[in-house]
């Protein structure tokens, strides 16, 4: 804009995405369906159940009378902009003005909930829309040759809106009862039933959530002159405040469960509309969530000798605790108060702030000091061998989601699971009488603390000859009060609850997960006037833990099988990746006016000027665990935690000794089993055997390919550059993990091909000036 002292940037892409999303749904075959059509009477079917019932769409692989396997291949649809500026001014020879502003708007169309579907039938999807935006600006400056200061401030915010995708009120279409009538909320009610995918929209579905964040940072940079200015000084401090509105109607359309009996096979049961368990909500849930945190630190890189570089640091942060704007979290009475009070559940919970407990429920962990140390040392004096070596500790912040499960309990918010009674209907279920269950919930620990990382390496880098660089590394970390779920209601089997005023999956969220991470890793950077450039890395690392990210429940997620036994839940990281190898590659072909080769003519002008790049990833899988899809070990009331026994090798294709009446397959690693399913027996009663994350799923193998052309318009000032970009250039497909649940009917298969999208392809323009 203005030559040498004004300059500009802007950006615009677009993306349009249709892709398909193949699932594999259990349905009920033509036998199935004609034998529980029988066992009712027409005069005596539930107008509801038969609704639900026929939802159900008809196999369509296999034996068409008694498959009972549905496939579907609906599309995601999904168009997203994003537009980028960047300004950088120089305001004197002292000082630098630079500023950024990015702005997306985002829509997809989700055919299944990618976070929590409900079911692997088509037609009960979300729709997510997106806005976000981030802006900044930094401030440069110069003091004098020793000392300069920096200064930035920042923001960034997202407007997520989760919704189900068809709003229309099935419940009164289908003859249910309605639970929450807000528009937002409504949709297909939740039905369950035993042996079969489930008929509904995702149960956390809506929500509406601004988040915005405000970052303030100052760091101040000193070379003194003592020690003869041996000393590289850092010093600097940052402001965090974090804005979380949300919208989460969980369970808005209501729960009903058909899980059947010995006598009374679930589909008969939904024909009859008579279900096991139903469960409803008195009113949505808004909530204002709020956190501040701060940090300061003191760094010296100071030059022992020209040889050798110590780094020494020290950083302090406080990050302070997550509170609710409207006083709406709220904690269990474990004190016996509780079991006589009235009127419940209200009356079992304490409101934040009241009561003794703090008004973030936990309290505030004011001793976050991280030391950091380490060195650079040339031994021979030379550039072409160094060797580095580092230790810190890093603290992590609380996510604002994890307080999310205090607003969800009473006297706020009561979920209410009603047990029939024996002759309840989908109708009238809701009207029995309230809490016939005790209540559950999750609350922080109070004494919660932020959990954190200790992290170490040591690596050399040697350059052999010129222009290749060797990097050989050996990483570790180790993690300490790590995040979890915690269930301390949760019983020995055949043991009494310890608070039988509380449901028994009363969990709290504690520190009691920990983690270690090894690795050893190695690079070669080539590069060459040629127009040949090449980057290789490889590592070879393993991370063991006793509960991976709390929110997940990819590895068998972080709630333990038994509570009391913590050691039972080592086993491998749910992101552990054994082996992975990336080599990228930038070729710049010798063809063109400015390079080796054609420099003139009419193929000079259609060959010349191209580059040609890739990236070649491989890498081994990700683990998971067997869970139970039932209530195996009788200590809580659903499934999820509990784990079989294993009673054979699930990597060993065969007849298992131990589980002589299971028909064993006679492949594995295949997609309709991954690994041996009769490895795996149950263990009714009891808490298994099968160890956690001992499983690895399938492979990821990707080659991406980017060719690249620029166009000179007028000399080298104004260029105009043309890229072609393929994602997954071999159409390769990345499986899902294999189904781990031991009482679903498809055990051991690999259902999804979803991990990463099939071949794609974009084009770029830009034009430089």
């Amino acid at each position: 804009m203005r030559r040498d002292q004004t300059f500009f940037f802007s950006s615009f892409e677009y993306l349009i995405l249709r892709q398909a999303d193949t699932r594999f749904a259990t349905v009920p075959s033509q036998v199935q369906r004609a034998a529980a059509l029988a066992a009712v009477p027409a005069d005596q079917r539930n107008p509801a159940g038969l609704n639900i019932f026929n939802l159900y769409p008809a196999a369509n692989v296999g034996s068409l009378s008694t498959s009972n396997t549905f496939v579907s291949a609906p599309i995601i649809e999904q168009e997203e902009p994003f537009v980028v500026g960047k300004i950088d001014h120089v305001l004197s020879s002292r000082d630098n003005l630079s500023g950024h502003y990015a702005l997306s708007f985002g829509r997809r169309v989700n055919p299944f909930d990618p976070l929590a579907p409900y079911t692997q039938l088509p037609g009960y999807g979300t729709t997510v829309i997106t806005h976000g935006q981030n802006g900044g600006v930094s401030w440069n400056h110069i003091f004098n040759p020793r000392i300069l200061n920096e200064f930035r401030g920042g923001f960034n915010g997202e407007h997520g809106i989760f919704t189900q995708t068809d709003k229309t009120d099935h419940n009164t279409l289908l003859g249910f009862p309605n639970v929450l009538t807000a528009p937002i909320d409504l949709g297909f009610p939740n039905v369950g039933v035993a042996g079969f995918d489930g008929i509904g929209q995702p149960t956390n579905t809506p929500q509406d959530h601004p988040t915005y964040t405000l970052h303030l940072m100052d760091t101040f940079a000193w070379n003194p002159t003592v020690n003869g200015g041996k000393h590289q000084l850092k010093m600097g401090s940052e402001f965090r405040r974090y804005f979380y509105h949300l919208l989460f109607d969980t369970n808005a359309r209501g729960i009903w469960n058909f899980n059947g009996s010995s006598t009374t096979p679930a589909l008969v049961q939904l024909l009859q509309g008579t279900p096991s368990t139903a469960q409803t909500v008195n009113s949505e849930v808004n909530m204002d969530l709020y956190a501040t945190s701060f940090g300061a630190y003191l760094q010296d890189d100071f030059r022992l000798t020209s040889r050798l570089t110590l780094n020494l640091g020290m950083r302090y942060e406080y990050n302070v605790p997550v509170t609710e704007g409207k006083n709406e979290l709220s904690v269990p009475d474990l004190s016996p108060a509780s079991v006589t009070c009235t009127p419940k559940p209200g009356c079992q919970f304490i409101v934040a702030g009241t009561g003794g407990v703090p008004e973030a429920t936990y309290l505030p962990d004011r001793n976050n000091f991280a030391p950091r140390v380490g060195f650079a040392w040339r031994p021979l004096g030379s550039e072409r061998f160094v060797v580095r070596s580092g230790y810190g500790i890093y603290y992590d912040e609380l996510l604002l989601n994890a307080q999310l499960n205090a607003r969800l309990n009473p006297p706020f918010r009561i979920t209410q699971v009603i047990v029939n009674p024996g002759n309840a209907t989908i109708q009238s279920i809701f009207n029995q009488p309230p809490s016939q269950t005790p209540p559950g919930g999750t609350f922080m620990s109070l004494n919660f603390q932020d959990p954190y990382q200790q992290q170490w390496n040591v690596g050399t880098e040697v350059t052999p000859v010129n222009n290749m660089l060797l990097d050989v590394s050996y990483v570790g970390s180790r993690g300490v009060k790590l995040a979890r779920f915690h269930r301390i209601n949760q019983p020995q089997p055949g043991q009494p609850i310890p608070y039988p005023q509380f449901f028994s999956t009363l969990q709290t969220i504690d520190n009691s997960a920990e983690s270690s991470y090894n690795a050893l890793q190695l690079k070669a950077e080539k590069r060459s006037g040629s127009g040949l450039n090449l980057l290789s890395s490889y590592t070879w690392s393993r991370c063991i833990d006793t509960g991976s990210f709390f929110g997940s429940n990819a590895s068998g997620g972080t709630t333990p099988q038994n509570p009391s036994d913590l050691d039972a839940e080592r086993g491998l990281c749910q992101f552990n990746t054994n082996h992975r190898f990336v080599t990228n590659l930038v070729y710049r072909l010798p063809f063109g006016p400015s390079r080796r080769m054609l420099t003139s003519g009419i193929l000079s002008k259609v060959l010349g000027g191209w580059d040609v790049s890739g990236i070649l990833t491989l890498q081994t899988g990700h683990p998971f665990t067997v869970t139970r899809g039932i209530p195996q070990s009788g200590t809580v009331p659903v499934g999820g935690s509990d784990r079989p026994d294993m009673v054979g090798d699930p990597f060993v294709a065969g007849a298992v000794a131990g589980n002589p009446g299971c028909v064993a397959p006679s492949e594995i690693h295949t997609t309709l089993n991954w690994f041996n399913p009769c490895a795996f027996k149950a263990a009714p009663g009891r808490f298994g055997t099968a160890p956690r994350g001992n499983l690895i799923g399938p492979r990821f193998d990707n080659l991406d390919i980017s060719v690249l052309r620029e166009i000179p318009i007028t000399g080298e000032a104004r260029r105009l550059r043309l890229e072609l970009q393929l994602f997954n250039a071999l159409n390769r497909a990345h499986y899902n993990l294999p189904v781990a649940n031991f009482d679903s009917t498809n055990f051991s298969r690999v259902l999804q091909a979803n991990t990463q999208p099939p071949r794609q392809m974009q084009i770029g323009v830009k034009y430089i000036f």
